[in-house]
């Protein structure tokens, strides 16, 4: 039995075998599927991060002389 591995996206249900291993498409074949999604978490992860560090050193708040008097205008131009 040979073993291949090669990583693809499921589009509706459907995996796509590479076209380097089209020869065994008319094969039977036994298929074991791993979803990853630990990548894709840790993407989101990183994501976060860096948009949280990019808040900090931009120091948005920095011009607000009371913090109270903004909520309250904020908070005014909801109503």
């Amino acid at each position: 039995m040979e073993k291949i591995e090669f990583q693809a996206q499921a589009k509706n249900g459907i995996i796509k075998i590479p076209q380097k291993y089209k020869y065994i498409s008319n094969a039977f074949l036994k298929i074991r599927l791993v979803q990853e999604k630990k990548q894709t978490d840790n993407r989101k992860k990183l994501k976060i991060k860096k948009l949280l560090q990019e808040i900090r050193t931009k120091d948005i708040f920095k011009n607000i002389e009371n913090p109270s008097v903004w909520q309250r205008e904020l908070r005014n131009e909801c109503e």
